[in-house]
């Protein structure tokens, strides 16, 4: 709720500017930060960018995978940034709808630490919880904590090889393989 500004720039997208509410503001705020962060790869990227052109025309396999390589490792260590900064970010924001949609996003990364993710989920506002994202994480979560080694895998359907929808329920019994 509030009156909203929205500045456009034509030129490059990643600029606009969403504000006149506090969400909007955090918003801008957060997203100055990160992209300062993903920076460093462009920049990686633009300084190697002649030496990358000139292995592919010497078809100097070694190079290009040290630069691949090197690309991994910089990426890596910025989504490392991205998630501390995403955790900071939650922390100290517990009132901010980014947080509850960063709390989300963390959500979809396979080594999650879901301890970690409950604590910072448990510490937002209680309005935040409330909202369509925050019950879908509450239910995510709820879902997680039911789901683990040595327990009963909950029922589901998805297609088989032959496109035919079958649930886990259906299987019970027989080897099945889920990819």
């Amino acid at each position: 709720k509030g009156d909203i500004a929205i500045e456009i720039n034509k030129e490059n997208v990643t600029l606009n500017k969403v504000s006149g509410t506090y969400n909007n503001d955090e918003l801008t705020a957060f997203g100055k930060k990160a992209a300062a962060i993903q920076q460093k790869v462009m920049e990686f990227q633009k300084a190697k960018n002649d030496v990358m052109k000139e292995a592919r025309a010497k078809k100097d396999t070694a190079t290009i995978n040290r630069l691949f390589k090197e690309n991994r490792a910089i990426k890596n260590d910025i989504n490392k940034e991205l998630l501390a900064l995403q955790q900071e970010y939650t922390e100290k924001h517990p009132k901010s709808f980014i947080s509850v949609i960063l709390i989300q996003s963390a959500l979809s990364y396979p080594d999650a630490d879901i301890t970690n993710v409950k604590a910072r989920f448990d510490n937002l506002d209680p309005s935040l919880k409330e909202t369509a994202v925050g019950k879908s994480v509450a239910k995510k979560l709820l879902e997680l904590k039911t789901v683990g080694v040595g327990r009963k895998a909950p029922d589901f359907s998805a297609p088989d090889t032959t496109g035919k929808t079958v649930s886990l329920n259906q299987s019970l019994g027989a080897v099945t393989i889920v990819d």
